[in-house]
């Protein structure tokens, strides 16, 4: 086995935990009160399962579209945050402008890199994906 293939199955090992965590994080903090926050529930799901198959070398097709469905959730998901933020804030201060609002958008009670957290690990697994394994 070489150095490549052996990172690429730690990273692979690595990602599937961190979206069991990701997922064990949204259930824990009540991250299903909508259809809409159950989405990153499921996508953890998928990231979880895509890991696995690839390290077994199994389903190459949807291993290898698979990860978009967390690039583009994730998004999703920073957009989300970002909207609820706006809103709230535009709420408490009816009277501010688009520029006074950016900052409290940013940094608001829904965070940004937690979907952000969803999107990376699409990044990696579509990293890790992009070619079968070899041997």
């Amino acid at each position: 086995m070489s150095d490549g293939t052996a990172l690429r199955g730690r990273v692979l090992q690595l990602t599937g935990l961190s979206c069991l965590g990701l997922a064990a994080e949204l259930a824990l903090t009540g991250h299903y009160q909508s259809l809409v926050q159950w989405l990153p529930l499921a996508l953890c799901a998928v990231g979880a399962a895509v890991a696995t198959l690839a390290l077994l070398n199994r389903a190459p097709g949807l291993v290898r579209w698979a990860p978009y469905t967390l690039l583009l959730g994730g998004m999703f998901g920073m957009w989300e945050h970002l909207e609820h933020n706006f809103a709230f804030a535009s709420e408490i201060r009816p009277t501010a402008g688009i520029v006074e609002l950016i900052p409290a958008a940013l940094t608001g009670a829904s965070p940004l890199l937690a979907p952000g957290a969803l999107t990376l690990l699409g990044a990696l697994l579509w990293l890790c994906t992009r070619a079968p394994a070899k041997g």
